[in-house]
């Protein structure tokens, strides 16, 4: 991922410096097509709410951060195996046999890992992208675009200047049946033809696999924490990661700086690293699974029918009990409200239940005074002792 053309959306509070490249391009808006050819655009003013920068700008500036830290960087140093203590994990191999003993080694070598806890195939989706030169953009927006050619993957656009951008798509395919390059000219042809038709491709067109689950899995084992793609931490929907990236990696350094102050023991600690990713990404990996774009249409026209079918019921028996007119309008206006609520909730669910189900794990880990996973013979242990302590 060192490429320069690699290209990455970075939140200006996470990334203090970026904004000061001079290849780093602010974005303060958001174009949004839909399916049915519709769009919105939403600015958020003058004021930044990111930038698009180069990855390697993202790259040497938190390598620069870093070492302004104290940390030590081994350059030239290609991990290819772990160093194991018996069954600990106690460093890293390289290519050409170096060896760095480690205490803790957090792992964060990509979607294709070789050094992750779960060796099980992961599930991926495709991409593909490419660069022009010349194209005219709206100024500062990023453009997303769902599109039925990808579903339930996108297509995007991210401007990295006034005049150069990068357009791209992700989308299944499982069987590895779909031409990317076919793929890709169809979406151009359709949202981008009139946009790029004196703009000048800038290198050739880049494919890559994004790994992906719906379910954080194992992540820990002793010494060793996985972070990122390599724990497969890439949302299910959007095909965003450098986020779950970023945060799980901040997640792995606070376990392990509480597993080195003293203040959890090794076990604890891994199993609080992966209760937190959990709990910050499995809800709506989850819930993605369940309402992914391909899905939501489906459900809708299930959804309309019913409710078309309720509303032919009910009127027949209005008519048949002979109601007022004033009684059907008030009847017809309670179950169109009704209606239109469950059917709210459907269309958002992605929003709604992560927020429920994260609130049931911040008051079980209230109410039991821990952020570690707990199973059920745990539960019945905490119960056992909280039961003693109100006897005694």
């Amino acid at each position: 991922m060192q490429d320069e053309q690699y290209t990455v959306v970075a939140p200006v509070h996470l990334v203090v410096d970026v904004h000061k490249d001079r290849n780093a391009y602010r974005v303060t808006g958001l174009r949004l097509v839909t399916p049915g050819g519709r769009e919105a655009v939403v600015s958020g003013g003058e004021s930044a709410a990111a930038v698009v920068c180069l990855r390697r700008t993202l790259d040497l500036t938190l390598l620069e951060r870093a070492r302004a830290l104290g940390v030590e960087f081994v350059g030239g140093f290609t991990a290819q195996t772990l160093r194991c203590d018996g069954d600990r994990v106690a460093g890293v191999v390289s290519r050409d046999g170096r060896e760095i003993a480690a205490r803790w080694t957090i792992v964060a070598d990509g979607a294709h890992s070789r050094l992750t806890v779960d060796g099980s195939p992961p599930r991926m989706m495709q991409a593909i992208m490419g660069w022009w030169e010349g194209a005219p953009v709206r100024a500062h927006h990023v453009e997303m675009v769902f599109d039925r050619l990808v579903t339930p993957g996108y297509g995007w656009l991210f401007p990295e200047s006034a005049t150069r951008v990068n357009i791209g798509v992700c989308y299944d395919d499982p069987r590895r049946e779909r031409n990317a390059r076919r793929v890709f000219e169809a979406f151009l042809d359709k949202h981008y033809a009139q946009r790029l038709r004196a703009a000048v491709p800038v290198g050739g067109l880049k494919g890559h696999p994004i790994a992906y689950t719906y379910r954080v899995g194992r992540l820990a084992s002793p010494g060793r924490l996985v972070a990122g793609e390599a724990g497969r931490m890439v949302h299910p929907a959007t095909a965003e990661g450098i986020s779950q990236g970023m945060r799980s990696g901040v997640f792995a350094a606070e376990a392990v700086a509480a597993a080195l102050d003293g203040g959890l023991d090794e076990r604890a600690a891994c199993a609080a690293y992966e209760a937190r990713c959990r709990r910050a990404f499995g809800a709506s990996f989850a819930a993605a699974r369940l309402w992914r774009p391909r899905l939501l249409p489906v459900a809708q026209q299930l959804f309309m029918v019913l409710a078309g079918i309720e509303f032919g019921v009910s009127g027949a028996l209005w008519a048949l009990r002979r109601d007022s007119l004033d009684d059907i309008a008030a009847k017809f206006l309670l179950k169109f409200t009704l209606v239109a609520f469950l059917l709210a909730l459907i269309t958002s669910f992605t929003t709604w239940i992560p927020p429920i189900v994260n609130g049931f794990a911040a008051a079980g880990e209230r109410a039991i005074g821990s952020s570690v996973t707990v199973s059920p013979s745990g539960i019945i242990d905490i119960g056992r002792q909280t039961a003693l302590t109100v006897l005694n």
